[in-house]
């Protein structure tokens, strides 16, 4: 994702093209439920009210690690693909403001995900750990991810024009940086 800009900016857009078209059939794979047992996909398990991509890594479907760190990569990903095709962010938006929604809830009164889930206001940052399990207390080993995560939300918001989300990623912004 990272490369698209980049090939764009120095009017390479054979590459751009091409790496949007990669990177739009990947997206649509996880976006799209396709029932068999190669596609990646994610579910909405309604007993511990969180979104579990497939196939699940670092016990993110078992104790809820590390969703703002991996589901940081499909929002940035998902904003790149959103500055140069309008058209797809409509299309696949829903699903993005759903995991945006997973890690980072910004209405109070969507019962769907907790608010905030993974940010911990009054320590100033997010916390890896979905349980809190670990003998020592809760985690945070990737700030660098966590940061991602706020600036991808930024870009989305910025690329569809929603002022909300734009502000919801800078107050991650600020609060994980300060």
């Amino acid at each position: 994702a990272q490369l698209i800009p980049i090939a764009d900016q120095v009017g390479h857009t054979v590459a751009r093209d091409h790496w949007l078209a990669m990177l739009k059939s990947d997206m649509n794979d996880w976006f799209s439920y396709v029932c068999d047992d190669q596609t990646p996909l994610f579910y909405y398990d309604e007993t511990i009210g969180t979104l579990i991509g497939f196939p699940a890594d670092f016990d993110m479907n078992s104790r809820l690690d590390d969703h703002h760190f991996h589901y940081g990569y499909f929002v940035m990903a998902a904003a790149m693909i959103a500055q140069y095709d309008a058209q797809w962010a409509a299309d696949m938006g829903g699903m993005v403001e759903l995991i945006i929604k997973d890690v980072a809830n910004h209405d109070r009164a969507d019962t769907q995900f907790p608010f905030l889930r993974c940010l911990d206001p009054y320590a100033g940052h997010s916390w890896a750990g979905g349980w809190a399990s670990f003998w020592d207390g809760n985690n945070h080993e990737s700030t660098s991810e966590a940061i991602n995560f706020a600036a991808a939300v930024i870009k989305w918001g910025a690329e569809t024009g929603q002022a909300h989300l734009e502000e919801l990623g800078m107050y991650l912004y600020l609060t994980e940086t300060n």
